[in-house]
């Protein structure tokens, strides 16, 4: 096999480079879980609306081996439930976003609101042709293709790194596109930055396949003319 087929970025030469998508930052999807922190200058008036992350979402333990994860669900009308405030929409928003809307609302009952949220449950799925196929849960909210390929054990000998298929949900429609790994342009794709439940997929070469098909028609080949070898030998044994 040509190295040029395995090789990541072969034509990419010492320089500098501005990656086009640099200032990606995920949005909050409907089934994620958040943690929503408030402050104010009244810390005891604050510590009621937190104290709603002390109970774990529903369905947080949906993956086999998972715990309960603290937090508050996005539910599927894309909303989440604060006392006082009641629903507010936060499916299609930044954490940013999501944050400054809910500092506005919590005014008339806390003194200098300050709202903090982070992803509970940063979730990436790697399968095919790699190391450690499976889901994983990342802390980093910028998590790059590769960096995912590399925490599911890099492409394997047979993964086909002109294809990779990357599945995403976008506010309930599911979007997929085709990255070429071994080529500069990825740095500038929209899915080179992952976002929480993306599912990364890496087909087979063909001529793996075409060689796991030709050693089942070979097998019962080789078995026979060995079965033939043998009788001969014991024939003229006698």
């Amino acid at each position: 096999m040509s190295n040029k087929n395995i090789t990541y970025f072969p034509t990419l030469k010492d320089t500098s480079f501005v990656i086009k998508n640099n200032d990606f930052v995920p949005k909050i999807q409907k089934g994620d879980i958040i943690s929503v922190i408030i402050n104010s200058a009244d810390p005891q008036s604050a510590a009621l609306f937190s104290s709603i992350n002390n109970m774990s979402a529903p369905g947080a333990a949906a993956i086999p081996g998972a715990t309960a994860t603290p937090g508050l669900l996005v539910e599927r009308d894309g909303t989440i439930t604060l006392p006082k405030i009641g629903a507010v929409l936060a499916a299609g928003k930044t954490k940013q976003g999501l944050a400054k809307e809910l500092e506005t609302a919590l005014l008339p009952y806390l003194k200098d609101p300050i709202v903090n949220i982070r992803f509970m449950n940063y979730r990436i799925t790697v399968l095919g042709e790699v190391g450690h196929p499976g889901t994983f849960t990342s802390t980093n909210e910028r998590l790059t293709l590769l960096e995912a390929l590399g925490q599911s054990g890099d492409i394997g000998t047979f993964g086909n790194r002109t294809n990779i298929l990357v599945i995403r949900d976008s506010l309930g429609t599911s979007l997929a596109h085709r990255i070429n790994i071994l080529d500069n342009s990825v740095f500038n794709s929209p899915y080179y930055f992952l976002q929480n439940n993306d599912v990364v997929y890496v087909e087979p070469k063909n001529q793996k396949a075409y060689s796991s098909s030709q050693a089942v028609i070979l097998i019962p080949i080789v078995a026979s003319v060995l079965s033939t070898v043998i009788l001969i030998y014991s024939i003229f044994k006698k």
